[in-house]
């Protein structure tokens, strides 16, 4: 039988070629020198709440329940936290490690049962902007066969200035926490099952990535992740972090083509690093899978754009509680 996914999420370009450097190792950076004079004005600091606000579980599952989108994270420009240290120039900087520091890998999720060998996987730092406008480092770990290509990715996005909010190894902290619905943090390796499975996910095994997962949340019927997210759920909206959409149906993924290029078509059960873009030998699939997001994403909510709507009581009962209304 297949199954039908709505989910917005940038896939890795596998590359045969490893590079290693030295590597930045994480630390506490102190950014008071970093001016507010200097970030851009239509973002601003991020909300005293954020992350420690644990919502109520779906039915037999760790995933919170989707609420509307707090007003402070509808428009979500937030300055970033600085982990590594800053880049000295506005020019793009990485550096590649493979396989991943001891001091890396102490932090992050893997463990021996993880699909993946620690030396099939990479630690790289790339310089991105944030929605600050300032310039900052990131650091993640992905496949060794798709780092470079990775990394290459993330100096196109920083040539063309696309804002990322936040990019940290994931820890077994994150994995463990209570779901608040309001993580926006782009990475790759995260040695977890896929979302409501018993296999594993293809993060597991450093091959895929998220970037900025609250503008571009997975969605699957009424299951929202973030679950916070969900003025993010109309993807006409003009703002910026916003990705691709896309949709599997059974072998194929399609993503819906964004302004001055084609759509994407890939046959995940021979492409699995969605190399090789069948949309030109394949039509008629390209039209059947966009009728069918069309009509998915029509189904959505109805998104509010900050402005204000009358909630149910219980429900505004339930965000009451949360910290979220009045």
């Amino acid at each position: 039988m297949e199954s039908t996914v709505v989910e917005s999420t940038s896939s890795l370009v596998p590359t045969t070629t490893t590079t290693v450097t030295v590597t930045t190792v994480a630390t506490t950076i102190d950014t008071t020198a970093r001016s507010d004079a200097e970030r851009d004005p239509m973002s601003r600091p991020r909300p005293a709440w954020l992350g420690t606000l644990p919502l109520p579980l779906r039915p037999g599952e760790d995933n919170g329940v989707a609420q509307p989108t707090p007003v402070e994270l509808v428009d979500r420009r937030l300055w970033t936290n600085d982990v590594l240290t800053p880049p000295d120039a506005d020019g793009f900087v990485s550096s590649i490690s493979t396989p991943p520091p001891p001091s890396v890998v102490a932090r992050s999720t893997w463990r021996e049962e993880c699909p993946v060998a620690l030396d099939d996987l990479g630690y790289a730092t790339v310089s991105f902007i944030g929605f600050d406008g300032l310039f900052h480092t990131g650091e993640f770990i992905v496949h060794r066969d798709a780092i470079e290509g990775v990394v290459e990715i993330f100096r196109q996005l920083h040539a063309q200035r696309f804002p990322i909010e936040e990019m940290m190894v994931t820890t077994q902290a994150d994995v463990d926490a209570d779901p608040t619905g309001d993580s926006n943090n782009t990475s790759s390796f995260v040695c977890r099952p896929a979302v409501n499975s018993g296999r594993w996910s293809r993060h597991a095994h450093g091959g895929a990535i998220d970037i900025n997962p609250f503008h571009n949340p997975y969605v699957k019927g009424d299951l929202v992740i973030p679950e916070l997210a969900s003025s993010y759920l109309d993807r006409e909206r003009d703002v910026p972090g916003l990705g691709p959409v896309s949709l599997r149906s059974g072998r194929w993924k399609y993503y819906r083509p964004e302004a001055n290029r084609r759509p994407m078509l890939f046959d995940m059960d021979n492409d699995t690093g969605e190399i090789h873009n069948a949309s030109k030998d394949h039509p008629e699939i390209v039209a059947d899978l966009e009728q069918q997001l069309a009509a998915l994403l029509a189904q959505r909510p109805a998104v509010q754009n900050g402005e204000e709507v009358e909630l149910p009581d219980e429900l505004q009962d339930q965000l009451r509680s949360l910290g979220y209304v009045e």
